[in-house]
């Protein structure tokens, strides 16, 4: 990652999202680059069956031709200063599989992040679409200075779609906290003309 956060060897049309300032978000945005919009446009035929959990606040909105992303803070915090965070992104033409982002993303955050800690995806079927779950972690962040740990899901949509789903804490949480999560992030579902799965 160069000095102004553009991840090297990314894509360049997936660069300069403006983002949360944190470490896997900043590092979604490299890969996505989206600028900043008011609004959402119209919902597509395929989407993210996703609505904020209670405490938290959206904080920010931005499209491109390659990505739709929002993010999301525990009430009360702010985009610069989270504790708590989520984003939800919607890529489209990244020519990746879920197992391939995650990979990409594992490498771009190796790159920021001397002790960085991943474990492997775990890859599944939900609905007929291929799944990842994975955790990412770096005890301190080149971009933030903060560490951040990750809890993070890719869905495979149709017509070379991805979404991805990112919760994120400032402080590891504990496992109960950390189990409930992975069962909310699991069960997230896609929706399309045929109905969620």
């Amino acid at each position: 990652m160069n000095a102004s956060g553009n991840a090297t060897g990314s894509s360049s049309k997936y660069r300069n999202a403006p983002v949360r300032n944190g470490g896997l978000a900043a590092l979604l945005a490299i890969s996505l680059g989206a600028p900043s919009l008011i609004a959402m446009p119209a919902m597509a035929a395929e989407t993210l069956r996703f609505f904020p959990p209670d405490g938290f606040t959206g904080v920010h909105v931005s499209e491109s031709d390659t990505v739709r992303l929002s993010e999301y803070v525990r009430d009360g915090e702010a985009l610069d200063g989270w504790t708590h965070a989520i984003t939800v992104a919607e890529l489209r033409g990244t020519g990746w599989t879920a197992s391939e982002y995650v990979s990409q993303l594992q490498a771009d955050l190796a790159a920021s992040c001397s002790q960085a800690f991943e474990m492997s995806p775990d890859t599944f079927e939900a609905g007929g679409r291929t799944s990842t779950i994975s955790i990412h972690a770096c005890p301190n962040m080149d971009i933030s200075g903060r560490p951040e740990i990750d809890l993070v899901r890719v869905i495979e949509g149709a017509d070379d779609k991805l979404f991805v789903i990112q919760r994120s804490w400032v402080i590891s949480p504990p496992n109960e906290e950390l189990l409930e999560w992975s069962d909310w992030i699991r069960a997230l579902q896609v929706c399309d003309d045929d109905g969620c799965a």
